[in-house]
C-alpha cells in the first residue's frame, strides 16, 4: 500500500504573486465595467434625446394650424416659450426651404443637408455631445379644404413644410456625467487598489527579507556563542600541545621521530590559527574608530600578507579616513591571502575616496562558481581542503559593522572582484592622532 503523497507546499512568494494579479484583474475589471456603464449612458442619452424631441414634435403637430399662416407666430412663441427650459436654443417654420416664422438663437445655423431621413416625420441629428438638431415634418397641409390636388398621388401624402429645432439636451448630459463620474471613480479605485498592492508586495518583501536576517542574526549570534565557549575551552589546550610538540621535536632533532613531532608541531599551529578566527569571529565588541592613512593601511595589509604580485593605487581627494584599523587591515589581508591561494598570479588592491571609501581586490585566478557565489559569506562554508570558512563571514560583518557592504564578482576567465564600500564618518574625537603605519592587523 503506497502512502499518500503530501501537496506541494506554494513558494513563500507565491501568495503575493497571486493577490498582486488579483488585483490588477480586479483593476482591469472595475475600469471595463466604468467604460462599459460610460458607453451606454451614451447610447441612452441619444435614446432620451431622440424620445424628448418626439415628445415635442408631438406638441407641434397638434398646436400648428395646417393652412392659416397668420397663426403660426402665436403659435410657435407660445411652444417656444413652453420648451424653453427644456433646452430649447432656437425653432423655426420652414416651408419648402423657405423660413415662415423663428424664434431664438441658434449656436449653430441651421441646415437641411444634414438631414438624411426625409420619409421619416422626426429626424434627429447630434452636432455634438452637447448640441442637437432636429427636423420634425408637419401634417400634409392640403389635409383641409378642398383642393383639386387633394387626391392626386403625388401630393396625397407629400408635405412641405417643418419646424426645425436646435436644442441642448440636458437629461442626456446629466445621464452622461454621471456615468463619467462613476467611470472615473472606478479608474480611482482601481489605481489605489493597485497602488496598494504594490505597497503591500514592496512592504511584505522587506518584512520577510528583515525575518530573514533576524533568523540569521539569531543563528550567528549562537554560532558565536558557541564559537567562543569552543574557542577557550581549546586555546590553552592547542597551545600547550604546540608547545610540547616544539619541545619534542627539540629533543629529537638527531632521531628520525623529528619529523613526527613537526607535523604535530604545524598541525598545532593550523588548529591555533583556526581558534583564533573562532574567537576572532565571536567577538562584537564596538569597532575603535581612529583616523587611518589609506597609504598606511594598504601598506599594512600587503606586508602581513606576504603576497608579493600585489599592484596598489589610491585614488582619492582625502588621504585619509576614520575606521577601525586593526580589523580593516585584516580583512583587506584575508582577501589577498584567498586570491593567492586560489592560484591569482596578479592581484590588484584598489582604493578609491570620494565621498565613499571604496576597497576593491581583483585578482586574474580560477574565478567562484556561480552556485556557490551566494554562500561565501555564510559562516564555516569553504571550498579549500583546509579552510576556516570564516574569512569571508568576518569581513561581511567588519564592512558591515563600519555601515557599508561588500559585493563581489566573478568569472572564470576574468577573475574574481571584492569591492569593499563603507561610508565616510567625521570624526568622533579631533583630539585623536592618526595612526602611524606598521601596525598589528
Amino acid at each position: 500500500m503506497t502512502s499518500p503523497t503530501k501537496p506541494n507546499r506554494p513558494k513563500p512568494h507565491s501568495w503575493r504573486i497571486g493577490l498582486l494579479v488579483t488585483t490588477i484583474v480586479l483593476g482591469i475589471l472595475l475600469v471595463g465595467v466604468g467604460l462599459v456603464e460610460y458607453e451606454a449612458a451614451k447610447r441612452n442619452g441619444r435614446r432620451i434625446t431622440q424620445a424628448q424631441v418626439m415628445y415635442m414634435m408631438m406638441g407641434f403637430q397638434k398646436q400648428l394650424p395646417a393652412n392659416n399662416r397668420a397663426q403660426h407666430s402665436d403659435v410657435m412663441k407660445t411652444l417656444y416659450e413652453t420648451f424653453k427650459d427644456e433646452g430649447i436654443h432656437r425653432v423655426a417654420l420652414y416651408d419648402r426651404n423657405e423660413l415662415l416664422d423663428g424664434f431664438g438663437t441658434a449656436v449653430e445655423p441651421f441646415s437641411m443637408m444634414r438631414f438624411t431621413r426625409r420619409e421619416t416625420p422626426i429626424d434627429v441629428v447630434f452636432i455634438s455631445s452637447e448640441l442637437v438638431h432636429a427636423k420634425i415634418t408637419l401634417p400634409n397641409r392640403f389635409g383641409g379644404g378642398g383642393g383639386r390636388f387633394r387626391n392626386h398621388p403625388r401630393y396625397r401624402n407629400a408635405s412641405t413644410r417643418a419646424v426645425l429645432l436646435e436644442l441642448t439636451p440636458k437629461e442626456a448630459i446629466r445621464l452622461r456625467e454621471r456615468a463619467l463620474q462613476i467611470m472615473l471613480l472606478d479608474i480611482v479605485a482601481a489605481i489605489i487598489l493597485m497602488c496598494a498592492a504594490v505597497v503591500f508586495w514592496k512592504q511584505s518583501v522587506r518584512q520577510e527579507k528583515l525575518e530573514h536576517q533576524l533568523q540569521k542574526d539569531r543563528q550567528l549570534k549562537s554560532l558565536g556563542q558557541m564559537s567562543a565557549v569552543i574557542g577557550h575551552e581549546l586555546k590553552n589546550t592547542i597551545a600547550s600541545i604546540k608547545g610540547h610538540a616544539q619541545l619534542l621535536a627539540e629533543n629529537l632533532a638527531d632521531t628520525p621521530h623529528k619529523q613526527s613531532a613537526e607535523f604535530v608541531a604545524n598541525d598545532a599551529i593550523y588548529l591555533q590559527e583556526i581558534t583564533s578566527q573562532m574567537l576572532e569571529f565571536a567577538r562584537t565588541g564596538e569597532l575603535k574608530i581612529e583616523k587611518v592613512y589609506l597609504d598606511d593601511l594598504a601598506e599594512g595589509a600587503i606586508t602581513f600578507s606576504n603576497v608579493s604580485t600585489v599592484t596598489y593605487t589610491l585614488e582619492t581627494k582625502q588621504a585619509t579616513a576614520y575606521v577601525d584599523r586593526r580589523k580593516l587591515q585584516q580583512v583587506i589581508t584575508n582577501l589577498i591571502n584567498n586570491a593567492n591561494e586560489a592560484g591569482s598570479t596578479d592581484i590588484r588592491l584598489h582604493i578609491v575616496n570620494n565621498g565613499e571609501l571604496m576597497i576593491e581586490v581583483v585578482d586574474n585566478g580560477p574565478g567562484i562558481d556561480p552556485a556557490q557565489i551566494e554562500k561565501i559569506f555564510d559562516p564555516f562554508f569553504t571550498t579549500r581542503a583546509k579552510g576556516t570558512g570564516l574569512g569571508l563571514a568576518l569581513a561581511k560583518r567588519v564592512v558591515e559593522s563600519h555601515g557599508g557592504h561588500i559585493d563581489v564578482t566573478s568569472d572564470k576567465k576574468r577573475g574574481t572582484q571584492f569591492t569593499l564600500h563603507i561610508p565616510n564618518r567625521p570624526s568622533t574625537d579631533e583630539n585623536t592622532p592618526p595612526l602611524n603605519s606598521g601596525g598589528t592587523p
